[in-house]
């Protein structure tokens, strides 16, 4: 059964990063706050941040983190 974070890391790849790569851009921004939207977690934008923020999110979907910002940066 998948995690809360691996359910925020596929919706991630799915509705920014294949988009992103589909429409041949070379950067893609993710705002946790859409992601807090899309998903309507309530109250979670720290798991959403950590989620986005591994090394695992970067190795799957082949992204180097450029810029983190935000209160937690």
């Amino acid at each position: 059964m998948p995690t809360q974070a691996d359910r925020i890391r596929a919706h991630a790849r799915d509705r920014y990063v294949l988009p992103a790569r589909r429409r041949g851009e070379e950067a893609v921004v993710i705002a946790a706050r859409d992601v807090l939207r899309d998903m309507a977690l309530l109250n979670r934008t720290p798991a959403i941040c950590s989620a986005l923020a591994t090394r695992k999110f970067r190795e799957e979907n082949d992204l180097e983190l450029v810029r983190r910002d935000g209160p937690t940066a």
